[in-house]
């Protein structure tokens, strides 16, 4: 499989309950398996320019090409999460040239509201297109390792049984 630049790789929602949400995904859409991290790991939070900590549980899983991820906030420190506390929170693209992607959104007026590092995968940042679009974009650079986990997630989802809804997944 291609991993494509510059699509809609995901669409992410904010849900109260992790489980639930899994659960139902996979009952109405059939989406999955969900490959989940509780108590998601992060450096460099930056929100709306200063230092930030968030503590959140998150899982993914396709349904087709598109990426379904589920977040659920841990703790009440301020956070782009908490800007949109529930539903549609983010659509997300691989960037191929990061830095130039990003510096274009922000030249088309969407600032960096979210910034952060994925240690040993990748950096990450959520650009602000509330007034545009109503949730943000969250932009993620093009590394060998991230591609390679969006194409396992991606993988695992085609011809899945249904069985094992929930994995572990530790990057």
């Amino acid at each position: 499989m291609a991993i494509e630049h510059g699509v809609i790789k995901q669409i992410a929602y904010v849900v109260d309950d992790l489980d639930a949400a899994i659960a139902s995904w996979v009952e109405i859409v059939h989406a999955g398996p969900f490959f989940r991290i509780d108590n998601a790991q992060a450096t460099d939070m930056r929100y709306r320019g200063d230092g930030a900590e968030a503590t959140l549980s998150l899982a993914v899983g396709n349904s087709g090409g598109v990426q379904i991820e589920l977040i659920q906030l841990m703790d009440g420190a301020p956070s782009v999460y908490r800007e949109l506390p529930r539903g549609v929170h983010h659509l997300a693209l691989l960037a191929r040239d990061f830095e130039a992607e990003s510096a274009r959104l922000e030249r088309l007026g969407h600032p960096v509201a979210w910034a952060l590092t994925l240690p040993g995968i990748c950096r990450v940042r959520y650009h602000d297109t509330l007034a545009r679009f109503g949730h943000f974009i969250e932009l993620w650079e093009s590394t060998e390792t991230f591609r390679a986990i969006l194409e396992m997630v991606e993988d695992a989802a085609r011809g899945w049984d249904g069985r094992h809804p929930v994995r572990r997944f530790s990057p």
